[in-house]
């Protein structure tokens, strides 16, 4: 088995290769001290049938599981990525098909992007107001347990520079230490994050038309994200402030702002 950590550190998942079993027990410890065990099932029981049902039903075949990084647009600064639900074992790419405006080109440049070789990402040069299509014909890719793909018939687009915000942020802090500066949309979603600890000038390109705010997490432990505290140790909630006014970014212009701590 292969295994994953997400970003804030806090969920693992294991990636089984040909698994035998249908439960895992799982064991619990810390520092030596074994803290509980738990069952866990990772094939479904199957659900008793009649014998018309029995008779009806025909098995159904499994193809591995993905998702793209972009939802119908791409901007400049991305590039095309396709995540897989298992590591990838081979990719035949001679009938990978893109289509840039209208221009067509077989056998596209790819990598992977990662260790487990999950993520496929496509480093093509994003040209504006441009038409994209990505073909990938059924059974291009294959995974480690050989599962392989549906067919992938995927369309997305560019927009013009000029229908994009940009913000420029002068940065000032009275203290140096490891800080989180976060732009959010209206939602509280992180659209964009950088790290920093020292006085600086931060950029934020490609900004969609909108509202934002702007966050900063005092991160004290240079772990890269808010920790909530701890009670039996005594520690308190990292420290979050907010810019104090809403940004309204209109497409085709260029803010400068200013934050002094």
């Amino acid at each position: 088995y292969r295994s994953e950590s997400n970003p804030a550190a806090d969920t693992i998942t294991w990636f089984l290769h040909h698994p035998t079993v249908d439960t895992l027990d799982l064991i619990f410890v810390q520092n030596g001290d074994t803290l509980g065990q738990r069952e866990l099932r990772i094939i479904p029981k199957k659900k008793q049938r009649n014998r018309r049902q029995k008779k009806a039903h025909s098995p159904l075949k499994d193809f591995i599981g993905w998702h793209a990084n972009i939802k119908g647009v791409i901007k400049p600064n991305q590039q095309l990525t396709l995540i897989f639900n298992q590591p990838i074992a081979r990719f035949f790419t001679d009938s990978v098909l893109l289509i840039t405006g209208k221009d067509s080109l077989y056998k596209p440049d790819y990598a992977f992007a990662d260790m487990l070789h999950r993520k496929i990402i496509f480093p093509f040069k994003i040209k504006e107001g441009t038409a994209y299509h990505l073909f990938i014909p059924d059974s291009t890719v294959i995974d480690w347990n050989g599962l392989h793909n549906k067919k992938i018939d995927l369309s997305f687009r560019s927009k013009e520079a000029k229908e994009y915000g940009k913000l420029t942020l002068q940065i000032n802090f009275k203290h140096q230490q490891h800080y989180i500066l976060q732009l959010l949309n209206v939602n509280s979603d992180v659209i964009s994050q950088v790290f920093l600890k020292k006085d600086t000038s931060v950029v934020f390109s490609f900004i969609d038309p909108s509202k934002y705010r702007l966050k900063i997490i005092y991160d004290d432990n240079d772990n890269k994200k808010w920790d909530t505290g701890n009670y039996l140790r005594k520690l308190q909630p990292e420290r979050v402030i907010f810019f104090s006014k809403e940004l309204d970014i209109k497409a085709n212009w260029e803010y400068e702002e200013s934050w002094n701590f």
